[in-house]
């Protein structure tokens, strides 16, 4: 849109030739006024002096039917045409000027859209790599939680079978229950960050 103003502000200092025509007419259907050819003397006034009185002479008029549509349409016709040239002279400084400036807005735009580029691209990375940072959280919290799955089993056995304390057992059932814990955690923490992923990639979430 930018390089279109340019554009147009460009040609604002090149002179310009334009042709006009117009053509009009009227048609009117009211009662016409029209001269009889006659004149009526008609008072306007008195002489105060002497009293005599003061005439003018008017034309005789009286009322005729409207032309017909066919006659007003000829007889009422108008037209006009001619050619206009324009020559920016004095206001040539002040379109270059517009020119200028609206090349140095282009210019911010286009330097305003590489750093939303960048922006963008330095978001999708972090974004990436928060997932796939994630899902390894993912994968060594289930390792975590078999090993002490496996663990507490052993304990528990033990303690059943007498030769593990109440303590040590406790101690080995909690560190089974935090990895179970924290497994939840990883899992919602790593779908959460895939479904980010997939809405800067566009695809349906």
């Amino acid at each position: 849109l930018f390089r279109s103003d340019i554009d147009f502000e460009k040609g604002a200092t090149m002179p310009t030739l334009s042709a006009f025509y117009n053509y009009n007419t009227r048609i009117s259907y009211s009662d016409r006024l029209i001269n009889t050819g006659t004149t009526i003397e008609t008072p306007i006034g008195i002489v105060k002096e002497n009293g005599a009185i003061v005439t003018s002479q008017f034309p005789q008029r009286t009322v005729a039917r409207p032309l017909s549509f066919t006659e007003q349409f000829t007889q009422n016709d108008g037209q006009s045409y001619g050619l206009s040239l324009n020559i920016p002279i004095f206001n040539g400084l002040s379109v270059k000027n517009n020119i200028k400036r609206r090349q140095l807005n282009l210019k911010r735009l286009e330097n305003q859209f590489e750093q939303t580029k960048l922006d963008l691209e330095n978001t999708i990375n972090q974004a990436y790599n928060n997932a796939q940072g994630s899902y390894k959280f993912y994968e060594a919290s289930e390792k975590t939680l078999i090993a002490r799955q496996q663990a507490f089993e052993i304990a528990k056995q033990r303690f059943e079978a007498g030769v593990m304390n109440s303590f040590d057992y406790i101690q080995s059932r909690q560190r089974y229950q935090i990895a179970a814990s924290d497994i939840i955690r990883a899992k919602f923490d790593y779908i959460f960050k895939l479904k980010v992923l997939e809405f800067y990639f566009g695809l349906e979430l």
